[in-house]
């Protein structure tokens, strides 16, 4: 039986790489791109002059791709699915695998909620978090659209499982979770370094738990290698930037990002929290409700960790006092009601329902009825 609990979750990764495949195999016609998906058509042009570049042996055109803010190995896993189809001039194909590695990337996404789940909780509650994902409308949009926002989250999740397996004893799973961190970062998206307070805080926890001069040095010690490893993996990932060009473009397009995310992308029309709260969150993620106990949950446990240290349980600290961050800053310094922001803090909030299950009773129940109530989301508007 336990064969078979084990196995499910790669039937069910396998029926969803397949819903996303046929999501993925429309609109595919090259001319009328920029006009369904224009980030995608300039993306496409992008992997096209990367290719261009490796044909004739042009290094500047290898780095010529379109966003110095996503990281120079997700495109470069885009280009590496795209070549063969290049190279037979096929150019619907090319156009389609970008967005199905999008949708492997989240449903590898799953799998590890699920792996992180059962370190902690057995299969039923470990799937039921597993589908209060698939139940999101964002999951599915988020796995079809040409850009690293799922694999930033991976890459996060990843480095989360690490973390907890590590369980502040800074061995090999910590150094493993700081390497996966640092890659998304680097490899995926810059965003990541709003999700910082995940590792400092692992770190920290150390000197909150037993407040000491040796616990504080302790801490400096490995805040400052942790510090000069993401910047050692963002440049190794990034070597581009090494050059005076490189690091101009990188540093242009970043500064644009960062007055994007000010003035609504140009627009200059403000966007209010409700509109974050019911045009991204209710629409693409949690139901409104559901939202509502996860906020409410990550309040009571970050004032129980200070109140009332539970050893086993505290490992979930950095994680959801990062995603709380996290969401101070989206919903109330970046001017932007995009569902692709909210993808990694949405993934790592999850994981915020294995100690909800672990601590309350009536737990079947409570699983249930989160069920239920997340069938039921999407905006009323």
């Amino acid at each position: 039986m336990s064969f078979v609990k084990d196995n499910f979750i790669y039937v069910l990764m396998l029926a969803l790489l397949v819903v996303f495949a046929y999501m993925d195999y429309r609109y595919l016609d090259l001319e009328f791109l920029a006009y369904t998906n224009g980030d995608e058509f300039m993306q496409y042009h992008s992997l096209l002059r990367m290719y261009e570049g490796i044909i004739n042996l042009n290094i500047e055109d290898l780095f010529r791709f379109d966003s110095y803010v996503y990281g120079f190995v997700w495109h470069l896993l885009n280009l590496i699915c795209v070549i063969p189809f290049y190279i037979i001039g096929n150019t619907e194909i090319a156009i389609f695998m970008p967005r199905f590695l999008s949708g492997v990337f989240s449903v590898l996404c799953l799998f590890m909620i699920f792996k992180i789940s059962r370190l902690f909780l057995n299969y039923f509650y470990s799937y039921g978090i597993v589908f209060i994902v698939i139940l999101m409308s964002g999951f599915y949009i988020e796995g079809y659209i040409f850009k690293p926002n799922v694999f930033q989250a991976l890459l996060l999740l990843v480095s989360s499982y690490f973390l907890l397996k590590d369980n502040f004893h800074f061995k090999k799973n910590f150094y493993l979770g700081v390497l996966f961190f640092g890659l998304s970062v680097g490899a995926a998206k810059i965003q990541a370094i709003m999700f910082l307070p995940l590792i400092y805080l692992y770190i920290g926890v150390v000197f909150l738990r037993n407040p000491n001069i040796n616990n504080l040095k302790f801490i400096i010690k490995y805040g400052i290698f942790s510090t000069l490893a993401i910047i050692a993996i963002f440049i190794i990932t990034n070597p581009y930037i090494l050059h005076p060009r490189g690091f101009s473009a990188w540093w242009w397009l970043f500064i644009h990002n960062m007055q994007s995310n000010a003035t609504n992308h140009g627009s200059y029309i403000d966007v209010s929290l409700y509109d974050k709260l019911f045009d991204v969150i209710d629409f693409y993620y949690f139901e409104i409700f559901v939202f509502v106990i996860f906020v409410s949950f990550c309040l009571f446990f970050i004032y129980q960790f200070f109140k009332n240290s539970n050893k086993d349980l505290d490992i979930f600290f950095p994680i959801i006092a990062s995603v709380a961050i996290s969401f101070l800053y989206l919903f109330f310094f970046v001017n932007k009601a995009w569902s692709g922001y909210y993808v990694s803090s949405i993934y790592l909030g999850v994981l915020a329902f294995i100690p909800f299950f672990i601590l309350f009773q009536y737990r079947k129940t409570l699983l249930i009825v989160v069920l239920l109530l997340q069938m039921g989301g999407g905006s009323t508007k």
